[in-house]
């Protein structure tokens, strides 16, 4: 939980580098440097250029834990998946078994 406060404190910086940046020279300014910001990011930017923006609301604490508990299942639904590749490496290591015991049979029968 820590590392998201620190992101967001570290986004909201940003936001206010990047507004001090855009009202020192307008002209120059990259936008696309906008996009990693995050809503925190752009909600200081926005303040810090002057534009009044809506009371942003967080999720409560019983939100929060829903939200924490729906991630835990689905790290549990990958977690127990089998994966198709899985699948297609057993059968190609099956085929590879079958085909090495066939080529020493064959070349035992012919030299034998």
């Amino acid at each position: 939980m820590n590392a998201i406060i620190e992101a967001s404190r570290s986004r909201e910086e940003l936001g206010r580098d990047l507004a001090a940046i855009f009202l020192a020279d307008p002209a120059t300014f990259d936008p696309s440097g906008l996009r990693r910001l995050g809503q925190a990011g752009l909600r200081s930017f926005a303040i810090a250029v002057g534009v009044s923006v809506p009371n942003f609301q967080s999720p409560s604490g019983a939100a929060q834990e829903q939200i924490a508990s729906r991630d835990a299942a689905d790290w549990k639904l990958q977690e127990s998946r089998i994966v198709p590749f899985e699948i297609v490496g057993s059968i190609h290591g099956a085929l590879a078994g079958l085909a090495a015991i066939v080529a020493i049979s064959l070349l035992s029968w012919l030299f034998g």
